[in-house]
């Protein structure tokens, strides 16, 4: 008898007993039953495998969930309609609960502290209202601690809330950062573009002021020593000095401004300010005020320019001066070897630090991000430093990313203040002079050479004055003409000429033909790297306008030697 699929023989048993032997007729009938129990039998073994693998399947994708929620959040919520905790999950509570796990079944807006609970009704409102995830931020715990978490409510099935809260503070600070460096980028910006303005404007200045300065050591040549007119005529002379004098401030922030770079003792230039006129008439003006000298023997040199530095320092001591509004507070000047990148990697160099700090009102935080900006001044005019004009601090910014350097502030209201300067050191000796000065000789014939006709007839009756034979040349082309037919003592030669040969340029088109030609540049301000190529290259010296006589005469007494 034919065996047939074990479901099959049993319900043959059932119904032809034991022994019972089916029809032939039954054999085609029992025949497909017995194939289709066969059939389903395979059907359910696929249908086992098939769900035994997608239980695996799906297990794995829950684990996976699960760490990779757990590596994203920090605290996963699900709550019911009215707010009570169903199901918590996450590595630790977060700082905007009170109290200690669990939170389930605890109403959810109970446990939170009072910094996150308007946020999360605000949160609340808008999710049920739009129907849509809600996200906002919390900061709690206090100022030098300070913890950031998002919080974000997500819609879920029968009016559930899923709840996400991730801790940010990480994240934030780099916001902040981020955000900071951006505001320095575009206060740099601000400071690049106005001083590139300024520094037009005090050159055109510069032309127009010069004959205010010059003209009057001429008149008073010829004025007896008691006519009244002299005094008139210094004071004018002095006030045109101390135009020139801001406008040599404009064309320091514009970065324009002439000045051979050689190594300075910070050390050195301080004692040296703190021992000149101007700092005893500052102390004078604050009889009670300290000031504390705290200088590190250490300290490396830096390449840059004395007189610049002397002047930013004197701007922020005279600012540190100004911030004390008690009759009593200290400043402290301070030194040390330091170090700062060295823009090769991890790379670091030797640099010197140089504080200011003061004991006096301190700077607003609003304030604080504008005090490097040109003209932003709480100075009445008349006041020490830059009258008041509000390049003081923009000064003082322009020079230190002149030399290289860094400045901060640390500032808080009726506390103080601390500038901190950073300047990359040189192994150099301060005392090695970068070029050499020599002393007096005589000159007869001169050429000047200047794009303005004003400054030409300056030098002009200048030097006529002093009887020189003066010839003039409108561009450096026509000066190497002159110079092909005439023989001159020296060369007075504008820096900034025509765009396509200025004086660094006429210097090397004489030189080409005239080697031994002295030279001397005269200008209001100059590209740094022209005007310290040309010196380099032999040119005698500068004179920075607008000059008096006097001090046109000894440069070119000296570059005559």
């Amino acid at each position: 008898m034919k065996t047939y699929h074990h479901l099959l023989e049993r319900q043959l048993r059932r119904s032809l007993g034991e022994s019972g032997t089916p029809p032939d007729a039954w054999r085609g009938l029992l025949d497909l039953v017995d194939e289709a129990y066969r059939q389903a039998d395979q059907d359910r073994l696929l249908l086992e495998r098939s769900v035994e693998i997608s239980s695996q399947e799906l297990l794995q994708a829950n684990a996976d969930i699960r760490a990779v929620l757990d590596g994203l959040i920090d605290y996963y919520t699900r709550l019911d309609e009215r707010g009570k905790v169903l199901y918590e999950r996450g590595r630790k509570l977060p700082a905007i609960f009170t109290g200690e796990d669990p939170l389930t079944g605890r109403m959810l807006r109970d446990t939170l502290i009072a910094e996150a609970g308007a946020t999360w009704d605000r949160l609340l409102l808008e999710m049920r209202s739009q129907d849509r995830m809600a996200k906002g931020e919390v900061a709690c715990g206090p100022e030098d601690a300070r913890r950031h978490y998002e919080l974000r409510l997500i819609p879920a099935h029968g009016h559930q809330i899923s709840v996400v809260i991730r801790d940010i503070t990480e994240s934030h600070i780099l916001r902040e950062r981020e955000r900071a460096l951006q505001m320095r980028l575009a206060r740099a910006e601000r400071i690049e573009s106005v001083g590139v303005l300024a520094g037009g404007i005090a050159h055109d200045l510069n032309n127009i002021l010069a004959p205010l300065v010059s003209y009057p050591d001429l008149i008073l040549d010829d004025l007896p020593a008691g006519n009244p007119s002299r005094g008139i005529l210094k004071q004018m002379q002095k006030a045109a000095m101390r135009a020139a004098a801001i406008i040599q401030d404009l064309m320091t922030m514009a970065r324009r401004g002439n000045h051979a770079t050689e190594p300075v003792q910070a050390n050195e230039a301080i004692r040296t300010y703190l021992d000149s006129a101007d700092f005893r008439a500052l102390s004078q003006r604050y009889p009670g005020v300290q000031v504390v000298i705290d200088l590190d023997p250490q300290a490396p040199s830096f390449i840059g320019a004395t007189h610049q530095f002397t002047q930013a320092l004197m701007n922020l001591v005279g600012n540190a001066f100004e911030a004390i509004k008690t009759s009593t507070g200290t400043i402290t000047v301070r030194t040390r070897a330091a170090t700062m990148p060295g823009g090769h990697g991890g790379d670091v160099r030797p640099a010197v630090r140089v504080e200011v700090s003061d004991t006096g009102c301190g700077i607003p935080a609003d304030e604080r991000e504008h005090i490097f900006e040109p003209f932003f001044s709480r100075r009445k005019s008349g006041s020490s430093g830059t009258s008041g004009t509000g390049l003081g601090l923009a000064i003082v910014y322009s020079v230190i990313k002149d030399f290289g350097g860094t400045i901060d502030v640390i500032s808080e209201p009726e506390t103080g203040t601390t500038f901190t300067i950073l300047l990359p050191g040189t192994l150099r000796r301060a005392d090695t002079p970068l070029m050499p000065t020599t002393g007096g000789a005589g000159f007869t014939s001169v050429l000047v050479v200047d794009d303005e006709p004003v400054q030409r007839e300056l030098c002009r009756v200048l030097l006529g004055s002093k009887g020189c034979r003066v010839s003039l040349a409108a561009s450096g082309r026509e000066a190497v003409a002159f110079l092909r037919e005439h023989d001159v003592d020296i060369v007075l030669l504008d820096m900034i000429m025509e765009a396509d040969f200025d004086g660094l340029d006429t210097y090397e088109a004489i030189r080409a033909f005239k080697p031994d030609q002295r030279c001397v540049i005269v200008s209001g301000y100059s590209e740094s790297d022209r005007a310290l190529q040309a010196l380099a290259n032999g040119v005698r010296g500068f004179v920075q306008k607008p000059y008096t006589l006097t001090s046109l005469c000894e440069t070119m007494r000296k570059a005559m030697a």
